[in-house]
């Protein structure tokens, strides 16, 4: 919609993120967050596929970035951290920050675990439930999510601030802070 109104004479700029992470979610990596705490993780496939996160204030800066550039006007740029990371490397990253060593149990049948959740969301439809296994949350396993973010660099000068260690770090604690992540692994991480 946004480029018709860009084709219309319209001052626009398209900021695409990456995947989101940082103090204030509440879902997704959350979810990422909780499931590490636990001291172990379940890795669908083999661990090898591309997520690029960006840190929620590396975004802003991007957005500011975009805002204030005049040559951005009609362009689209993608925002993301320096570079991608293997779902492996994520979970082991967010271990280190949670103090907490995770064993990864890779369950290496991609395709199974689709069949097998497509099975269990038709069941659970039927019966009127929450489905604890979605497809689209597995995607998160086999799709990569590496993107290049060049433009912004070069036409922006946007640098990322926060470095994926620091960035995971503080979304750890607002997670402590705020109550998400059990007490266990804020216990865990004073002691390392």
């Amino acid at each position: 919609v946004c480029q018709e109104f860009m084709a219309k004479g319209l001052d626009v700029v398209i900021v695409r993120p990456t995947s989101v992470y940082g103090p204030g979610d509440t879902r997704g990596w959350l979810k990422l967050y909780r499931m590490v705490s636990k001291g172990w993780f379940l890795m669908v496939g083999d661990g090898e596929t591309l997520n690029h996160p960006v840190y929620v204030e590396n975004l802003v800066d991007a957005f500011e970035l975009a805002a204030k550039t005049r040559i951005a006007g009609g362009r689209v740029y993608l925002a993301g951290d320096e570079e991608s990371i293997t779902l492996t490397g994520l979970v082991r990253q967010i271990g280190d920050v949670l103090g907490s060593e995770v064993r990864i149990v890779k369950f290496p049948w991609y395709d199974i675990a689709w069949m097998a959740a497509t099975a269990i969301e038709t069941v659970s439809k039927r019966v009127g439930v929450k489905p604890p296994v979605f497809r689209r949350r597995l995607s998160w396993f086999k799709t990569n999510r590496a993107f290049r973010i060049d433009r912004a660099r070069e036409e922006l000068g946007y640098r990322p601030r926060v470095r994926l260690k620091d960035g995971l770090a503080r979304t750890a604690a607002w997670y402590r802070q705020a109550g998400y992540l059990h007490a266990m692994s804020a216990a865990m991480a004073l002691l390392a």
